[in-house]
Order: structure tokens, then sequence, then C-alpha cells
């Protein structure tokens, strides 16, 4: 709190309101910013002059020039001193009130949740993408797919592993980063325990993220990671917020995706969003809105084709 006394002199205002400006500069005063001026009329009226134009006539016609001039001056600073006061007493509150509502919106560096993809931008250049991320309790997944036709040639990334808050976002060390492209000679691409260091800036339910290469990353919220995620020997799946998702592989196999869920005890309905794998040096991709059926009983997941992934953790 800052508070400043004038001591009914309003000569020293002079040396007040500049710096009340440059505090102002960028709208008004924070409630932290109490100006106090010193009682003016409020706490000791006997002392007030009166101010306006009343008192600036019953100023005595007879006194000297120079003594009147002094008057009329000191009667103009007190009545502004006054109505100073006033205003900012009224405009203090008004800021306390609003600041005790709360903000409209927060700015943090809180990734927690389940989130999906609004764009990307590398190197100057828009790379649109249907994907999502997953950040819940240290752990992270992320997959998603390059939009363009065909769909089934397009590229898609995605990554597992965890995560560590700092001041300015967030260290990732992804176990898994895989990477798909169909039409490649070699069409998958494997690499362990990459680390990155992303700045966050999330403002609501709007996520932006930057890499250190440049590359930002706009995601917005879709539910608060309420579920579980599950460690496998390749890679990490995870139910969520009525989401699926799945990111396993090595650098001879992957299989990865994300849609929405259905269950009925251990039977599970996958709704795909978006779903790319390799196995043999071939590429699959299932279409959006395809039903993928797996059985999960809390160890072993088991996926089409007599797929299993059994939980370590």
């Amino acid at each position: 709190m800052r508070v400043y006394f004038v001591d009914h002199q309003p000569e020293k205002l002079d040396g007040i309101l500049p710096e009340l400006s440059a505090s102002n500069a960028d709208g008004p005063p924070p409630p932290n910013l109490i100006i106090g001026v010193a009682t003016f009329a409020l706490s000791i009226p006997q002392r007030d002059p009166g101010h306006g134009d009343a008192a600036m006539t019953a100023l005595p016609n007879d006194l000297p020039p120079s003594t009147l001039s002094n008057e009329r001056h000191r009667i103009m600073r007190f009545s502004l001193a006054k109505k100073l006061a006033l205003s900012l007493m009224m405009l203090a509150g008004v800021a306390s009130a609003a600041g005790a509502a709360g903000p409209t919106a927060t700015t943090s560096t809180d990734v927690e949740g389940l989130w999906l993809y609004t764009g990307l931008v590398s190197k100057g250049r828009d790379m649109p993408l249907t994907g999502v991320f997953l950040f819940k309790g240290g752990e992270l997944l992320q997959q998603a797919v390059f939009n363009g036709e065909p769909a089934d040639q397009q590229a898609a990334m995605a990554h597992a592993g965890t995560y560590a808050p700092t001041p300015i976002g967030v260290n990732l060390v992804t176990e898994q980063l895989i990477g798909i492209a169909p039409t490649a000679a070699m069409p998958l691409t494997f690499k362990p325990d990459v680390k990155h260091t992303l700045k966050v800036e999330r403002a609501a339910d709007d996520l932006k993220i930057t890499f250190g290469s440049g590359t930002v990353q706009t995601l917005r919220r879709v539910g608060s990671g309420n579920g579980k995620v599950y460690k496998v020997p390749n890679g990490r799946f995870a139910f969520t917020d009525g989401y699926f998702v799945i990111v396993a592989g090595d650098g001879s196999a992957a299989v990865t995706g994300y849609g929405q869920y259905e269950a009925a005890g251990n039977d599970y309905r996958l709704k795909v969003i978006r779903w790319a794998e390799v196995a043999d040096g071939k590429v699959a991709y299932r279409a959006e809105g395809e039903t993928v059926k797996v059985r999960f009983d809390g160890t072993t997941l088991t996926l089409p084709g007599g797929q299993h992934k059994t939980v370590t953790k």
C-alpha cells in the first residue's frame, strides 16, 4: 500500500501528480495504490478556506495584489486537492470491488487437462492438423495427423512421456517420439528420450505452447484430465474425459490414435478421430468415425489384430 500525505499543503501535490500520472498511464490506479490527501477539510474542516467561486468572492478587495494572488492560488490548489481525494477514494473503491469479483480471464502456465489442437505454425508456415494433447499428473500423450487429401497420405506425429512445470512453461521428456510419413521410403521414424523446453501461455481454456525451435502450437481445453494414464513397455494410453488416446511403439512398429469411447465392462468401442499405425513397414490409417473394438481388463489392453499391451504402471 502506498499512502501520500501532504499535511494541509496543497503545493506538495506538485510532486505527487507526476508520479500518479505515471502510475496511471495504462489505466486507473490499482486497488493497492491509495492516495491519501491529508485531511484537507475532510478531517480538519476548520482549516478549509472554502473553494470555488464562493471562496474567491469572499476574499477582501483591499489585500495587496501579491497576497491576493497567493490566496487565489491556494484556494484553487485546495479545491483541486479536495476533488482529487474524493475522486481517488471512489476510484479505489470501484477497483477493489472489481478485484474482489475476480478477473474475467486468467493467464497461467498450468497445462493440466485434455486439449485439442486449433493450429500449428512452424517457421512461419501454417500447418493445419487435427490432434490431441493430454497433460495429466506429470505424464503426457500427444497424437495428431496433418490435414489434407488424400487423408491416408498425410504425415502423423505422436509423443508419450513425462513433463515437469517451469516458471515459464513445462519441460518435456518424450520417451517415445514417433513420426509416420506414408509416402516416405522409411515411413516410421522413432526417437527415444527427447527433451523439449516449452514456453506456455494460457488464458482460460486457450493454450499456446512455443517450442525452442520456434514452432507454435495452439490448443483448446476440452477436459480436466479426469481419468487415468496407463504405462506400457513402449508407450502409454489413457481413458480420460470420454476420450481414448494411445501412443506406443519403437523403431519397428507403432500404433497411435485417439477418439471418443463408450465402455461396457471390459469392452470398449472407440470412435476414431485420428489413427495411424505402422507394422512390417506398412502404414495403416483408420478413417474418422470408424469404430475400433478393444478390450481392457485393467491389466492388458487388447487391440485389433491381437496386439496386447500389458500395463506396467
